[in-house]
């Protein structure tokens, strides 16, 4: 309930502007295990469309278009890229090695996972041990 005798009605808009309608971020999540690694570690996902996310029915899978998953190390340099993902809606993961796109093995240290969803990201640290 609103007071001070003030119409509330239509609420925020000016004339000429349509009201803007924000879109639901997508959810999703980011594990690696074992963590820290020294062979192989595996970075498990999940993406939810949209619509199940948001309680909907109808295609999900067709509102997520952009994904990747990246590695960068310690000074934010990318390291390894494995593209577009897919498979939005299931569970999946990856293996990382602890070598570069070009097949070269990377020192041990600190670097990043990085899944990024329509523009949205989320970050996981992984350790690699030699």
């Amino acid at each position: 309930t609103v007071s001070d005798y003030i119409d509330f009605d239509p609420w925020m808009i000016l004339p000429g502007l349509d009201e803007h309608v924000l879109q639901p971020r997508p959810m999703f999540m980011l594990y690696a295990a074992p963590n820290p690694f020294s062979d192989i570690v595996s970075i498990s996902y999940l993406i939810l469309p949209r619509s199940v996310s948001q309680g909907e029915d109808g295609d999900a899978g067709s509102l997520i278009k952009n994904t990747s998953l990246r590695i960068y190390d310690v000074g934010g340099r990318l390291v390894e890229d494995f593209g577009q993902l897919s498979d939005i809606g299931y569970q999946s993961s990856v293996g990382w090695d602890g070598t570069d796109s070009h097949g070269s093995r990377l020192p041990g240290g600190v670097y990043f996972a990085e899944l990024k969803v329509d523009g949205c990201s989320e970050t996981e640290k992984v350790i690699l041990l030699r």
